[in-house]
């Protein structure tokens, strides 16, 4: 009797503890969030424009570009079917003094220098490199060009014959040239297209650089 006494209390005790096991929750661990990045927007690529002042003044047969044409750092112009230049852009004009206008020469070519603004230009700089006007022209670097000088009278009159300054939106007032006047004094004229005079070399007057395009003959 006392046997199957104790063997009961020992059944009694297992299925207890059994069932307090059997009762303990479950913790099952929270699982880690996914985090997802925010999405980078594309850096835009920009394309610069390419700069018309750099293009041939000759077109892909040969011949020459229109009168105006930006090509080859500034404004084509083409005076002759020889004398064709171009013209720096309005942001190059400086108003300069002359001075030096002692070493100056006249034009010889028979068509007010229209061909040896080039040459004057360079020997106003050898002989009097106090000369601003001058120096300017011949010493500028625009668009990767450094062959600038400073107009003959012949050139001078043409572009202002022709008007070319206002529509182009160039400074009003008067143009130094390389070469000597009437007078003994630098040639000078106004944008106007007249008032052309020789200038007191002190007086600061604009100045414009040109040069001989691809297609000057």
């Amino acid at each position: 009797m006392r046997n199957i006494l104790l063997l009961f209390i020992v059944v009694i005790m297992t299925t207890l503890i059994s069932c307090s096991s059997d009762d303990e929750p479950v913790v099952t661990p929270e699982p880690t969030p996914i985090v997802t990045p925010e999405p980078v927007e594309p850096t835009p690529v920009v394309t610069p424009k390419p700069d018309l002042f750099l293009r041939s003044c000759m077109k892909s047969n040969g011949k020459p570009q229109s009168f105006g044409y930006k090509c080859e750092g500034g404004y084509f112009i083409n005076w002759t079917t020889t004398n064709r230049i171009v013209i720096a852009e309005p942001s190059i004009v400086k108003q300069l003094a002359f001075n030096c206008a002692e070493v100056q020469e006249k034009w010889s070519d028979g068509n007010k220098g229209k061909s040896e603004g080039k040459e004057f230009t360079k020997r106003l700089v050898e002989k009097c490199n106090s000369n601003p006007a001058a120096f300017y022209c011949e010493n500028l670097v625009h668009k990767g060009y450094s062959d600038w000088y400073l107009p003959s009278f012949g050139e001078l009159d043409f572009l202002l014959d022709k008007n070319i300054f206002r529509p182009l939106g160039y400074a009003t007032g008067y143009y130094w040239s390389s070469a000597k006047g009437c007078y003994g004094k630098p040639y000078r004229r106004h944008s106007s297209g007249g008032l052309n005079t020789d200038g007191n070399v002190s007086d600061l007057n604009n100045v414009i650089c040109v040069r001989h395009s691809s297609v000057y003959k």
